[in-house]
């Protein structure tokens, strides 16, 4: 039923809902029944799209006329008749400037956040065109909420910047940079550049150009083809810390869980601060390396399976990756096949940049390489910093041969059945010394390698 409702996602988001419309379901997956959930979603297959007047804030000083009625929408000095809705009140406390202007367009779609979307797409275009006429204006598209009207129903949608978001380590930014190597500045920096104008970008195809550019530049130093290049350093790379960002995960969204069932006064949410050694109020995080741990644990991951009965999606990953690190051989080709499509997705993107850059356009539903793009030249240089910095390398091409070297050799330990669950957790320390502190990982022994699967509560398993 899980793998169902995530090929009717899939679906839905073919058909043009928006990630934001169909992320509500997944919130009210933790506490509602999953057949009721999945049923509505069903239902929305038969939806049609509808029309939203959309009026979005813009700050283009340039549009002097009262109205300026243009293919796309129309451009006004004041704002529009929008009605007397509350959220039409509150969209009206956003003006606070004279400058502004109001683009109003309409828009066909399947829900307020795909229109809001998409005219702040339409108002990006008409901005690029204007700019071509005025380029010493400064003319942009604010990020304030954008009204969407349809008949009488009205939302107020803030500005989608889950592309700037997904992807961020904000702790302690001042102490990073404050300690950040100059080779770092002197080695990264188109790279670096290229990276902030992709994140600062709001069009699609701006934003894969200039992370495209930013991949490319980390490889300057190598010879042969750019897509060669890049599928030979960057895999290694990124697989390389596939179980440490896969229980990462895990460990999030069981954060989630928690903190969503103490703000709906869920006993389980107690429980498990409890077993995770957790204060009982307040903020938490979960340590990676304790919930490898406790998955080995059959007693602890059984008693962890039954308190997040309510949310069957949460099991299904938990089950699925105490699976892949119970057994080292279903770990090590998790870590190989996650290489091999890191692989294959670059060659798509590649192929995305080249449609953008000979035929002007993208492939239909590019957002989605966009994303993958951005995590993928986001990490690397993430972990190219810290080689860097850390290992005082001299070159780029150093420390992508050094992250090579240290794939070859987690793979090794994963083969010999020497990792810990430090290095699990934390790839940069297998080649460190392990301390008493490190718990090695109690894989079984070759002729015993059956790693067994904590039963699922009855009322979540698979009937399919």
């Amino acid at each position: 039923m899980v793998l169902a409702a995530n090929a009717l996602g899939t679906e839905l988001r073919n058909r043009g809902f928006s990630r934001a419309f169909l992320h509500s379901f997944a919130e009210r997956l933790i506490f509602e029944p999953f057949p009721e959930v999945l049923a509505e979603l069903l239902n929305l297959l038969e939806r049609p799209a509808s029309k939203f007047r959309c009026v979005v804030p813009v700050n283009w000083p340039a549009f002097a006329d009262d109205v300026v009625q243009l293919a796309q929408g129309s451009v006004h000095k004041t704002l529009p008749d929008i009605g007397s809705s509350p959220e039409a009140r509150e969209f009206k406390s956003t003006v606070i400037s004279s400058a502004d202007r109001f683009f109003v367009t309409e828009i066909e779609a399947r829900d307020q956040y795909a229109a809001a979307h998409a005219a702040a797409l339409s108002a990006g275009q008409v901005m690029n065109l204007a700019v071509l006429y005025t380029p010493n204006k400064r003319l942009e598209v604010p990020r304030r909420p954008t009204l969407v009207q349809s008949g009488t129903a009205a939302f107020l949608v803030a500005p989608d910047l889950s592309h700037e978001s997904y992807i961020r380590d904000s702790r302690r930014v001042a102490d990073k940079l404050s300690r950040m190597s100059p080779r770092v500045m002197n080695l990264l920096s188109a790279p670096l550049q290229y990276h902030a104008l992709g994140v600062q970008a709001t069009a699609p195809e701006s934003r894969l150009t200039n992370f495209w550019v930013a991949l490319e530049a980390l490889l300057v130093e190598h010879d042969g083809s750019i897509i060669e290049k890049i599928t030979e350093y960057i895999p290694p790379s990124l697989a390389l810390s596939y179980s440490g960002r896969l229980l990462r995960a895990n460990a999030i969204e069981l954060v989630r869980f928690i903190q969503a069932g103490g703000t709906n006064g869920q006993p389980e949410a107690g429980e498990l601060r409890t077993l995770f050694t957790l204060p009982s109020r307040g903020r938490v995080s979960i340590e990676s390396a304790a919930l490898a741990e406790l998955l080995f644990d059959e007693s602890r991951a059984k008693h962890l399976f039954t308190l997040c009965a309510k949310n069957p999606l949460l099991i299904f990953r938990l089950n699925q990756t105490r699976d892949k690190i119970k057994d080292p051989k279903k770990l090590k080709a998790a870590i190989e096949r996650h290489r091999q499509r890191v692989g294959w997705q670059l060659k798509r993107i590649y192929r995305a940049r080249n449609s953008l850059v000979h035929r002007g356009t993208l492939p239909p539903r590019a957002e989605l390489l966009v994303q993958h793009l951005h995590t993928y030249l986001s990490t690397t240089l993430h972990y190219l910093v810290k080689e860097i910095g850390d290992s005082k390398l001299l070159t780029v091409t150093a420390a992508f041969a050094r992250r090579r070297a240290l794939y070859d050799a987690y793979l090794s330990k994963v083969n010999e059945r020497t990792l810990t669950f430090r290095n699990l957790t934390n790839e940069s320390t297998c080649w460190l010394s392990g301390t008493d502190t490190d718990s090695p990982i109690p894989w079984k022994q070759p002729q015993d390698s059956t790693a067994t699967r904590t039963p699922v509560p009855s009322e979540n398993r698979r009937t399919d």
